[in-house]
């Protein structure tokens, strides 16, 4: 990848980026590959700590640092949230679609921002890029859902407005807050906070499940 050009570098990452994601959408296996993924990240963290002789919760600190990360990071989760969502709700597919096409979006300036750090002196300076990336994706994570709420049938949408009485409900409607929090998060660069959240929202899926 050292070889191509800017543009080359950003579709390469982007492409190998936007595979994952997708994988991590499908049903059921998406929750698998996470794993699988999750699981892969923290060998080579911990690889890298051994190497460079620091800690490995200092190093994993030090990545969610870059402003690729930002950007980059939340989209997987999105994605097998989404996936998740499916499952759980299957008359609102259409919703858990417009939600994952949040991810290629994102990914796609994710790549275009990491590609950027073998340019620049500082990696720091493109935040100035992440930030109002960030912001694109929270006005445009809404609009999707609103197009969503359009598409959403009538005997849904009412459904939706009865009291939660059953625990898979509950931990939906929960797992849906955590989602809103976590995009007002990153618009407004609580990174930490905004992660976290995702994280909350997933668990949330996983114990609706259950």
């Amino acid at each position: 990848i050292t070889g191509q050009s800017y543009l080359g570098k950003a579709i390469s990452i982007f492409t190998h980026n936007l595979l994952v994601a997708t994988l991590d959408f499908i049903p059921i296996i998406g929750i698998i590959w996470f794993g699988i993924s999750m699981a892969s990240t923290g060998i080579v963290l911990s690889a890298v700590s051994t190497q460079s002789h620091l800690p490995g919760l200092l190093v994993a600190l030090l990545l969610l640092t870059f402003p690729h990360s930002a950007v980059e990071l939340p989209s997987y989760s999105i994605s097998v949230a989404a996936g998740t969502y499916i499952i759980l709700r299957w008359s609102e597919w259409k919703r858990a679609l417009l939600t994952f096409l949040v991810t290629p979006v994102e990914l796609f300036f994710a790549a275009l921002i990491e590609a950027s750090l073998f340019y620049v002196p500082n990696p720091y300076i493109m935040w100035g890029a992440s930030v109002p990336v960030l912001v694109g994706i929270y006005f445009l994570y809404e609009y999707l859902q609103k197009l969503a709420d359009k598409m959403t049938p009538v005997s849904i949408a009412i459904a939706q407005t009865t009291p939660i009485v059953d625990q898979a409900s509950y931990f939906i409607n929960l797992a849906d807050n955590s989602f809103k929090q976590a995009s007002i998060m990153e618009a407004q660069q609580n990174i930490e906070g905004a992660i976290n959240m995702y994280w909350s929202a997933i668990l949330s899926m996983i114990d609706a499940i259950g």
